[in-house]
């Protein structure tokens, strides 16, 4: 206490700050070991600490498909008609390829086997040479096989290359749901009287391609 005349002052009590506890002010504490690859920190509202993902942290390999043809080629003949686009072990889609996993596409068919469930994203541009008496429409199909079904027609589209055209084209795109060990594949319609697909349209360098993901 201190006297200044008639008044007099205090002085305030300053009191010491107990050591820092981080369980007194409930803050989890980060390990201070920087883990090991493919690990992560989690928590379970108490403490933190490293953890492996399930499955080992790899995740689901990626599965895909894509192939291109720019040469003349000869197509299956599935009868009334269409004909099977892409199914030439020798010039098709088989050649000029890239798949994942390995063994989707059949050499010799042009069919993709479906490696496991899920959703996939289906793309294709099909262009093809046409004889000298081309009809007014082609026809294109994405079909899918599948064990004790019917076979299915996911895409139909169609174009009409006008007459005395010696070329067209048609896209396709399909996202929906696969199932393991279903199969596709690409159908074009040539008339049933007359085979008008000559092979794949090689003009100005464009170039035919199939190709898919699985997107879930």
């Amino acid at each position: 206490m201190l006297w200044g005349g008639s008044n007099k002052f205090s002085i305030p009590t300053i009191k010491k700050m107990p050591p820092y506890s981080s369980d007194e002010y409930n803050i989890a504490q980060i390990p201070t070991q920087s883990g090991h690859n493919g690990k992560f920190l989690s928590t379970d509202g108490n403490t933190v600490s490293w953890d492996t993902p399930s499955g080992g942290g790899g995740g689901s390999a990626p599965v895909f498909w894509a192939g291109y043809v720019d040469q003349s080629s000869g197509m299956i003949d599935h009868g009334g008609g269409w004909m099977m686009y892409g199914g030439d072990s020798t010039n098709g889609f088989n050649q000029n390829k890239i798949e994942e996993p390995s063994g989707m596409w059949d050499s010799n068919s042009g069919k993709i086997a479906i490696p496991s469930d899920g959703i996939y994203q289906v793309n294709a541009h099909l262009g093809f040479q046409l004889n000298s008496t081309p009809v007014t429409a082609f026809n294109a199909r994405l079909k899918r096989t599948r064990a004790g079904e019917a076979v299915e027609v996911l895409f139909f589209s169609s174009y009409g290359p006008g007459s005395g055209a010696n070329f067209g084209h048609i896209n396709v795109s399909w996202m929906g749901e696969l199932l393991t060990d279903d199969e596709l594949f690409l159908e074009l319609y040539s008339n049933a009287n007359d085979v008008q697909i000559a092979g794949f349209f090689t003009n100005n360098g464009d170039v035919s391609s199939f190709s898919g993901f699985k997107v879930a």
